[in-house]
């Protein structure tokens, strides 16, 4: 069931990818950095969404490539690392981020159990 949930959200976000690439170009901005831009949001979003590791590089692999198939151009694998790079680094992020919000709501739900016995 998680995998079937999470190639759906993941075909939505590649389309979420082309949006973002036409909506920045629509509004002017150079096209490399419109590339770095867009892949950049989209290994963010990756690591914000994603649990399994293994299976979105797979996926991502799996895009990037069929991409690179269909237009034949060096800015795409640009765009593959700079979506890796950036998942690989916001990854570790969230889970820290993750833990400490978790922390935060055990120790409130401690201190409110605590004020109540007394």
């Amino acid at each position: 069931m998680y995998i079937l949930k999470d190639v759906l959200v993941f075909s939505i976000s590649a389309i979420a990818l082309c949006l973002f690439i036409i909506f920045f170009n629509h509004i002017g901005i150079p096209p490399i950095f419109n590339l770095c831009l867009s892949a950049f949001i989209y290994g963010v979003f990756c690591a914000y969404c994603f649990h399994n590791t293994k299976f979105i590089l797979s996926l991502l692999s799996i895009f990037y490539i069929s991409i690179l198939f269909m237009s034949l151009d060096s800015k795409v694998i640009l765009m593959f690392l700079i979506t890796l790079i950036s998942y690989l680094n916001i990854k570790p992020i969230i889970n820290y981020l993750l833990k400490i919000y978790q922390n935060k709501m055990l120790n409130n739900k401690i201190s409110v159990f605590m004020e109540t016995k007394r």
